[in-house]
């Protein structure tokens, strides 16, 4: 028997009572009128449903509004302590008003107040509201096609209220729990930051003129090294959003490697290996292609010539560049551009090597950037299920 179990058969033989938030809190909606005109760069801050997490707030920009017009909805303002629910989006999301939001306002975002604190913990019942078990309730509740909690549909959430010392050894060990996880990913992310640094570093090294030159190459424009074709429209009626056995070919647009993806259609306008170029958006984004496929417009692919230069020793000199575009209109980059970059280029059997050493190096790199989100994800996982169940409670 654990010490909550043991906490429970001591201090409530009887179960645990089940009660209305509305019993232990006084609830009520934010401002739900039209504010923009009121925002200010300094005042007071205005919470967002969107600003809402779990057991925090995470503002992208802070807003404020008009002091003058804020203390007319002086009743609204939330107290350190409030606990702040999401409305409209990730409704049921919950979190709890610190020090340095004391005092400001929330749109259209739900407000619990604690009426007893010497009987209710508000981390308590911030922590059940985010658990499944309220969140089953709320879902329950939600109308319509957009997720919208009402105030009156949240007013019927029921909560497990055990004895405080229940309530506070819980959190303790959800804080806890909480903690060490945050501490865990800090350690995982300094280690892919200390990894790509390093990579970074020797990449920039291994490719540097200096090293280059001492080791028998030259530098070249790599018009004269490349051949260079433009991605173009492709018919509508000779794409696919799915690959099928006539359209199996990749289509992609300039992006990162994970957006660039653009369909599928039966032609290849290359094939053979080479590098696309972002020459919007994303400028000067590069990306190695080993597969035949169809570039579509804003790209700018150079394909090698093999008795000169290597595809991948190609992407990773780019990589150590800062290509910029055009700049006057719309920031762009061209052909006559990219034909006048410069790279040092070494015989072809040291060019390998360097391709093998950064190969080794990438894919440690990445092995740490899929694990990191896998490792947060299964701690993730951990951490809701021994919420939840520190939360079931019989009645």
């Amino acid at each position: 028997m654990n010490k909550i179990e043991k906490m429970i058969k001591e201090l409530c033989p009887n179960g645990v009572e089940w009660k209305n938030i509305t019993d232990i809190a006084d609830t009520f909606i934010g401002l739900v009128t039209t504010m923009t005109k009121y925002y200010s760069n300094t005042g007071t801050p205005l919470i967002f449903n969107s600003s809402i997490k779990e057991n925090k707030f995470v503002f992208n920009k802070m807003i404020f509004l008009d002091t003058k017009f804020a203390m007319k909805h002086k009743n609204k303002m939330h107290k350190k302590g409030d606990i702040i629910t999401v409305h409209t989006g990730d409704v049921g999301t919950s979190a709890i008003i610190d020090d340095l939001l004391d005092g400001s306002l929330g749109f259209a975002t739900i407000v619990s107040r604690i009426k007893n604190n010497s009987k209710v913990d508000n981390k308590y019942v911030c922590y059940f509201l985010n658990s499944g078990i309220a969140k089953f309730q709320i879902y329950n509740r939600i109308k319509g096609d957009r997720d919208n909690l009402n105030l009156k549909d949240f007013n019927q959430i029921l909560i497990p209220i055990p004895p405080l010392a229940v309530q506070a050894e819980i959190v303790k060990i959800l804080d806890n729990f909480t903690e060490l996880t945050a501490e865990l990913t800090a350690e995982l992310t300094a280690e892919l930051t200390a990894r790509k640094k390093q990579y970074e570093y020797y990449r920039d090294k291994l490719l540097s003129l200096d090293n280059i030159l001492k080791r028998g190459g030259v530098t070249k424009k790599l018009g004269e090294v490349c051949e260079f074709v433009v991605g173009g429209d492709i018919p509508k009626n000779k794409i696919s959003k799915h690959k099928t056995d006539n359209y199996n070919i990749p289509v992609y647009s300039n992006g990162t490697d994970k957006n660039m993806l653009y369909g599928y259609t039966g032609i290849a306008k290359i094939n053979r290996k080479c590098v696309s170029i972002s020459a919007r958006g994303t400028i000067g984004y590069c990306h190695l292609h080993v597969t035949p496929f169809y570039p579509i417009v804003r790209l700018i692919c150079a394909i090698p010539n093999e008795n000169i230069l290597i595809a991948d020793y190609l992407k990773y000199s780019l990589d150590c560049i800062n290509i910029k575009g055009t700049n006057s209109g719309i920031p762009q980059l061209t052909t006559p551009m990219v034909n006048n970059i410069q790279i040092p280029i070494p015989p072809l059997e040291v060019q390998q090597e360097i391709v093998d050493i950064l190969d080794k190096f990438e894919s440690m790199c990445n092995s740490l950037t899929e694990g990191l989100p896998a490792e947060i994800e299964a701690r993730k996982k951990q951490y809701e299920y021994y919420r939840d169940k520190l939360l079931s409670f019989t009645n």
